[in-house]
């Protein structure tokens, strides 16, 4: 008996890990063509799509998890990135931490993660202190300062 309950649970893991694994990320391929704006992809909570009329581009906006999701394609369907913006406990904790260690006094407002083909992944964390609020950019574990705005004084 103990077996049999042991077999159903470890079935139902696998069938709803794999369930979470196809919805949690968006498609890195589409498959129709995306310049004739048919057959819009059916994504857990796709509620928005828009065809680029300049560039023939695709970009796709759902929201999954508490996690916001844009992303493009080319004109033949191709990926080109995915930018995903959420809240600072979904920030993978060594960039959290890059960021923190250098950045004590501010807090993190919101994060995009941004990600390309052949590429690693770019982070733009949102900042705010109490003179200015900051927009740092963290790749392959380096820092950079990207834009920094003042708050004006009262």
């Amino acid at each position: 008996m103990k077996k049999v309950i042991f077999l159903i649970a470890a079935t139902a893991i696998v069938y709803i890990t794999k369930m979470y694994a196809q919805q949690s990320h968006p498609p890195t391929e589409m498959p129709y063509n995306v310049s004739s704006g048919k057959g819009y992809p059916q994504l857990p909570g796709f509620s928005h799509k828009e065809l680029n009329k300049e560039t023939v581009d695709f970009i796709a906006k759902y929201a999954f998890n508490d996690v916001s999701y844009r992303v493009g394609y080319d004109k033949n369907g191709n990926w080109l990135y995915t930018i995903r913006t959420y809240a600072e406990n979904k920030l993978p904790r060594n960039v959290r931490l890059i960021a923190k260690r250098s950045y004590k006094d501010y807090h993190i407002t919101l994060v995009e993660e941004i990600e390309q083909p052949s590429d690693s992944f770019t982070y733009i964390i949102h900042l705010e202190g109490k003179t200015a609020w900051i927009n740092l950019r963290v790749c392959n574990g380096e820092i950079d300062e990207w834009q920094k705005f003042n708050k004006p004084e009262n």
